[in-house]
């Protein structure tokens, strides 16, 4: 399809929201200058928490950090905590200002 953008990444499984998002980022750094229409996320090769194998060069700190985030937001609420970017994403969907 004409004026179509498709990009992919794979890497090891992660349960690291802000690699996801880094990663996401770079992918969308190197869309066409034009807005697009609709954008699709796929990811697969989900396993259970309890049979993640963390990664040789994973950050035992990250992995702390974001178990401490998703307790938080579990207590507290969705999006009680967040990544700041996440917060201007949401606006600009919504057409908040």
């Amino acid at each position: 399809h004409s004026g179509s953008y498709q990009a992919e990444r794979r890497f090891a499984e992660t349960q690291d929201t802000g690699f996801l998002l880094q990663t996401l980022n770079k992918l969308w750094e190197k869309h066409p200058d034009t807005p697009p229409l609709r954008v699709g996320i796929t990811l697969f090769g989900f396993v259970p928490a309890d049979a993640h194998q963390p990664d040789l060069f994973e950050r035992r700190r990250d992995r702390r950090l974001m178990q401490a985030v998703d307790a938080v937001n579990r207590k507290y609420g969705r999006d009680t905590l967040h990544f700041g970017h996440q917060r201007e994403v949401k606006r600009a969907l919504s057409g908040d200002k």
